[in-house]
């Protein structure tokens, strides 16, 4: 554990601490955030999406290293990410977003069925 390691910590709220994103967090580290990665391709370049997913993908690397290195006792685990729909005309928008994680060379599927306790159309 890291302790008397000198280090500051500071935690910056709009308002009140505990009240916004710190209020509501799952805690969880990502690189999957919604359909993003076929935004940032359309709109900036396929280097600039490559970039800000290894940079995501780094953070949570490095995550992992300081956990095992300081033998921090947490929760921490990797799982699956999943971007799903219920509504049919949303369908080609997750297609787009597979093909353009896999674009990037990032491990994607389309997949039909998911391990959850309701139904959804595709996923990834």
């Amino acid at each position: 554990m890291l302790t008397n390691s000198g280090l500051g910590v500071t935690i910056i709220e709009k308002n009140e601490m505990c009240m916004g994103v710190t209020a509501n967090t799952t805690a969880k580290l990502t690189s999957q955030h919604g359909l993003f990665y076929s935004y940032l391709i359309n709109n900036f370049s396929k280097n600039f999406a490559k970039k800000y997913l290894t940079a995501n993908e780094n953070a949570i690397s490095l995550v992992k290293t300081i956990i095992e290195k300081e033998n921090i006792e947490c929760d921490f685990e990797t799982q699956d990410a999943f971007v799903y729909t219920k509504v049919e005309s949303e369908l080609p928008k997750i297609k787009e977003e597979v093909d353009a994680m896999e674009l990037l060379g990032f491990d994607a599927e389309f997949v039909e069925q998911l391990p959850l306790p309701f139904p959804v159309l595709r996923s990834y």
